[in-house]
């Protein structure tokens, strides 16, 4: 048990076997504690990435890393502006691309398809003229494309009205 010597400055802590240890050990121990205090400041400083180059410091920061940075941003708006003109460009014409073939396929659906082939031919209110002649006149016939089938190529009859 450590013994308590009055009148002296006296650390309990540095006190082994009931005696007290002299200044000169009491001095070493301290230099000891502070040397590996600061090697462990140092260790952590190491450890922790902390470039003052590169990081914000109560809210300073290096006006030229600031310029680095908006013309880093400015950079980069402008590349996805021009990327993103570039996909609206590869849209609009892939657009127009899908649209030509819709009509083109739809046109020729239209003219080869037998649907729209002419099944009968049938002429209405005829008194004058009989309708096999009004048929032969108009150059239509049976199972003939409707979308082939051109105005102008009918004979144009003027009937007059009795």
């Amino acid at each position: 048990m450590a013994k308590k010597i009055q009148g002296k400055n006296t650390d309990f802590y540095y006190m082994q076997n009931g005696q007290e240890l002299d200044q000169k050990v009491l001095l070493k121990n301290e230099e000891k504690k502070k040397k590996e205090r600061e090697k462990r400041i140092q260790d952590k400083k190491k450890e922790s990435n902390f470039d003052i180059e590169d990081e914000t410091v109560i809210q300073m920061t290096n006006k030229n890393n600031l310029k680095k940075e908006a013309m880093q941003r400015k950079k980069i708006l402008k590349e996805e502006r021009k990327k993103e003109k570039r996909r609206k460009r590869i849209k609009r014409i892939l657009e127009i691309i899908l649209l030509a073939g819709i009509v083109i396929g739809g046109t020729s659906f239209a003219m080869t398809s037998p649907i729209f082939n002419t099944k009968e031919i049938k002429v209405l209110n005829n008194q004058i003229v009989s309708s096999e002649e009004i048929i032969s006149l108009s150059g239509l016939k049976i199972d003939e494309n409707i979308f082939k089938f051109s105005k102008k190529n009918v004979k144009k009859m003027h009937i007059l009205k009795i």
